[in-house]
C-alpha cells in the first residue's frame, strides 16, 4: 500500500470516529438538557461514559494524564503509517504548550499535555531538534521556524542518522505541534521521506484538532453537568435551613422506604408558638431561630439521617434505626430535643428551643410515606396536646383520634348524620342572674364512644370544606332549636356562634347566614359571632374585615374570643368591627391567688368600658371568682359555675336565670 493511499485511509477512519464521538457529545448534551428541565438524570455508555465519570470525579489537566491515552493511540497510528513506507529508527510527535488552550481554559487549567519519554540517543537527538521547533527547548534557545520539512545528517555515536521534522500546523495556521522521524539507513529516496513526513504531519494535524474539538465538546458537557447538578441542588434545597425543601423531602423518603429497606422512623418536628416568636422579636431573628433549631437537628440525628424543612416551622427526619428501634428512638428523640434546647439557649432570648415532635415507624406502622406521615402527624397532634414540648411515638390505641385521614372520613359521615351537633352554655349578666345569651358549641355524638367535646377533632378543622360544613351545620341547627324554644317562650334572648377563618374568607357566607336567618325566621340581632385574636391577624383591607363589617353592619354582634391570649389583639381593637371581648379562663382562673391576676383582669375590664365594649369572663367555676369579678364591674359571664354546656332538650332550664346570691 503507498504512504499516500495509507495516510487516507487513516484519514477516513479518523473522520468517522470523529463523527461518531461528535454524535456521542450531542447526545449526552441532549440528556444533560433534559435532567436541567425534567429533572431525570443523563445517560452515557460504553468508554465514554467511563471518561465522563473520570472527568465528574475530578480528572483534571494537573493530574498528568490527560489525554494520555488518545496522544498514545495517535502516535501509535504515525508510526504505523511511517513503518508502512519506511523503518524509521525513531519516531516522535511533540505538541506544543498551547495546543489544548481552549479546552485548558474550559478545565481552568494550563498544563500542557504530557511528552512520550525518550527511547535511545536518536530519539533524544529528535527530542532537541523538535523541542527547537515548537519553543520549548528551555532558556535560552530561539525557536527554528522553518515552513515545511527539514532534514539533516547527523552523527550519533559513530553512526550517520537521517533527521527529518515538519510542524504541525491547524487549520488557522497555529502549529500545535512538531513531527519527527530518525533514519539510520534509509531505504528511500530523501525527497519521498520528505513527502512522506510532510503527509503524516498533515494527517497528525487534522487528528489532532478532532482530539482537541472532541474533548473540549467533552469539557463544556462536564461543565453543563456540573450546572444542572449545582440547579438541582438549590431547587432541591431550603434556601434558609439548608436542609432539603418540602418539594424533595417526600421524593428522597422515597427510596429508603422500598422493599428490603432497613426499618426506620419518620419524624416530623414543629417548632411551638413560633409565631409568637416572630411577632415578638421580628421575621429577622424568627430567621435566625429556625437556621440555629436546623443546625441542632444535624449535630443531634446520626449521619445517614434525611432531613427537611417540610413547613414555615415544621420540620421531617427520616432516620435508620437498629434492632432495638424503639427504644433506640425514644433516646434518639429526647436527645434531639435537648440539643436544640442547648443551641437556642445561646440566641438570648426566654422560652425558645420548645418543640412537638411526632414519629411513626416503617415498616411496623406503615409501609409508604403517605402512610407515615400521617400517623406522625397524628403522634405530633397528640404531642401537642399534652402540653407540647414532647416526644411522641404514634400509638394505635391512644392517637386514633388524631389520624387525620379516617378522623375525616368519619367526621364527614358524622355531619352527613347530623351527629355534629350544638351544645349551649348560657352566658349571665354577672349583676342580675339573667340569661344574656347562649354560645353556640359543636359536640361530636359518636355511637361508640360518646359525646366529644372539640380537643378530639379540632386536628382535622384545618380542612376548609369541613370547617365550614361544620358551621353551616351547626348554625342551622341551632337556629331550630331557638325557634322550637321562642315558640314556648323559653328561648335565650340571643345565639352566639363561632366561626372560622374559613367561614369569613368565604365570599358567600354572609349570604348564607342570610338566608338561614330567612328560613329561620329569625333577626339579625340575634345573632353574635366570635372569633379569636389569630382570625383578627390580618389587614384591614382583606376579607375577613370585610365579611365581619358586613355582619355588623346587617345588626349582628361581633365578639373576640379568648381576649388576651394572642398577639394582636390591641392593636385591632381601635380598627375592626369588635362589641365584646372575652377574658380568656386562664386569667379568671388566677383570680384569688394574688394581686396581679386581679389587675390584669381590672385592666381588661377598664379597656372595654372605656372602649365601649361589652365584656363577658369566660370560664368561671367557683364562687370567688364570681365575687371578684362582680365587684371589677364585670357585665357578663359564663362557666361551669352557672352551667355546663347542654344539649337543645335541656336548653329550657338553663336559659331561665340564676340567683347569684345562692350562688356566691
Amino acid at each position: 500500500m503507498s504512504l499516500r493511499a495509507y495516510a487516507d485511509r487513516l484519514l477516513q477512519e479518523s473522520l468517522r470516529e470523529f463523527d461518531r464521538s461528535l454524535q456521542q457529545r450531542r447526545d449526552a448534551a441532549a440528556a444533560a438538557a433534559g435532567a436541567l428541565v425534567g429533572g431525570a438524570r443523563p445517560l452515557a455508555g460504553g468508554r465514554r461514559a467511563a471518561d465522563m465519570s473520570r472527568h465528574r470525579d475530578g480528572y483534571s489537566f494537573e493530574e498528568g494524564a490527560f489525554l494520555a491515552e488518545e496522544l498514545g493511540q495517535l502516535r501509535e497510528m504515525v508510526e504505523q503509517m511511517a513503518c508502512s513506507v519506511s523503518e524509521p529508527d525513531a519516531c516522535l510527535l511533540l505538541l506544543s504548550p498551547d495546543f489544548m488552550a481552549p479546552a485548558a481554559t474550559v478545565a481552568n487549567s494550563t498544563a500542557a499535555p504530557p511528552e512520550p519519554k525518550a527511547n535511545g540517543p536518536a530519539e533524544e537527538a529528535l527530542r532537541s531538534r523538535l523541542q527547537r521547533l515548537i519553543g520549548t527547548a528551555g532558556p535560552g534557545r530561539a525557536a527554528e521556524d522553518p515552513a515545511g520539512v527539514t532534514h539533516l545528517w547527523q552523527s550519533l555515536g559513530g553512526e550517520s542518522y537521517l533527521f527529518l521534522t515538519c510542524p504541525v500546523i491547524d487549520a488557522q495556521g497555529i502549529r500545535i505541534g512538531a513531527l519527527g522521524f530518525a533514519y539510520k539507513s534509509p531505504d528511500q529516496p530523501v525527497d519521498v521521506l520528505d513527502r512522506g513526513c510532510h503527509t503524516a504531519a498533515r494527517l497528525s494535524a487534522f487528528m489532532l484538532e478532532a482530539l482537541r474539538a472532541r474533548t473540549t465538546l467533552e469539557l463544556d458537557l462536564v461543565v453543563a453537568q456540573k450546572r444542572v447538578q449545582h440547579l438541582r441542588q438549590v431547587a432541591e434545597t431550603d434556601q434558609l435551613s439548608g436542609l432539603v425543601n418540602a418539594a424533595s423531602f417526600e421524593e428522597k423518603c422515597r427510596p429508603r422506604l422500598q422493599p428490603g429497606q432497613p426499618q426506620a422512623a419518620l419524624v416530623l418536628l414543629d417548632v411551638d408558638l413560633f409565631k409568637r416568636v416572630n411577632d415578638l422579636y421580628g421575621h429577622q431573628f424568627g430567621d435566625t431561630y429556625l437556621k440555629t433549631v436546623a443546625r441542632a437537628l444535624r449535630s443531634a440525628f446520626p449521619e445517614g439521617t434525611l432531613l427537611g424543612r417540610i413547613g414555615g416551622d415544621e420540620f421531617g427526619a427520616l432516620v435508620e434505626l437498629p434492632s432495638h428501634g424503639r427504644a433506640y428512638l425514644a433516646s434518639l428523640l429526647t436527645s434531639c430535643r435537648n440539643a436544640i434546647l442547648r443551641a437556642t439557649a445561646m440566641l438570648g432570648k426566654p422560652d425558645l428551643g420548645r418543640v412537638s415532635m411526632g414519629a411513626s415507624l416503617y415498616p411496623a406502622q406503615a409501609e409508604d410515606f403517605a402512610g407515615l406521615f400521617q400517623l406522625a402527624d397524628a403522634a405530633l397532634y397528640a404531642s401537642k396536646s399534652t402540653g407540647r414540648s414532647t416526644p411522641t411515638v404514634f400509638d394505635e390505641e391512644g392517637h386514633q383520634r388524631f389520624h387525620n385521614q379516617q378522623l375525616s372520613r368519619r367526621f364527614a359521615e358524622a355531619l352527613a348524620g347530623r351527629r355534629i351537633v350544638p351544645y349551649f352554655q348560657p352566658i349571665v349578666d354577672l349583676q342580675t342572674g339573667a340569661c344574656h345569651s347562649a354560645e353556640v358549641l359543636a359536640r361530636w355524638v359518636d355511637p361508640d364512644r360518646g359525646v366529644l367535646p372539640p380537643q378530639n377533632f379540632s386536628a382535622i378543622l384545618g380542612d376548609y370544606r369541613l370547617a365550614e360544613e361544620m358551621t353551616r351545620s351547626l348554625m342551622l341547627q341551632a337556629l331550630e332549636t331557638f325557634c322550637d324554644l321562642r315558640a314556648c317562650g323559653a328561648a335565650p334572648p340571643s345565639l352566639s356562634i363561632n366561626v372560622t377563618s374559613f367561614d369569613l374568607l368565604n365570599r358567600e357566607f354572609v349570604f348564607d347566614v342570610q338566608t338561614a336567618l330567612l328560613d329561620a325566621g329569625v333577626d339579625w340581632p340575634a345573632l353574635t359571632m366570635e372569633v379569636t385574636e389569630k382570625v383578627m391577624l390580618g389587614e384591614a383591607t382583606g376579607q375577613i374585615f370585610r365579611t365581619l363589617e358586613e355582619l355588623r353592619m346587617r345588626g349582628a354582634k361581633v365578639a373576640l374570643d379568648d381576649f388576651g391570649t394572642g398577639y394582636g389583639g390591641l392593636q385591632h381593637l381601635g380598627s375592626w368591627p369588635i362589641d365584646i371581648l372575652k377574658i380568656d379562663r386562664h386569667f379568671v382562673s388566677g383570680l384569688g391567688a394574688g394581686p396581679r391576676n386581679l389587675a390584669v383582669v381590672e385592666a381588661l375590664i377598664a379597656i372595654a368600658e372605656k372602649s365601649g365594649f361589652e365584656i363577658v369572663a369566660e370560664g368561671i367555676e367557683t364562687p370567688e371568682q364570681l365575687r371578684v369579678l362582680r365587684a371589677a364591674h364585670c357585665t357578663y359571664g359564663q362557666g361551669y359555675l352557672f352551667a355546663r354546656p347542654v344539649d337543645a332538650a335541656h336548653l329550657a332550664p338553663a336559659v331561665r336565670g340564676f340567683d347569684l346570691a345562692a350562688i356566691a
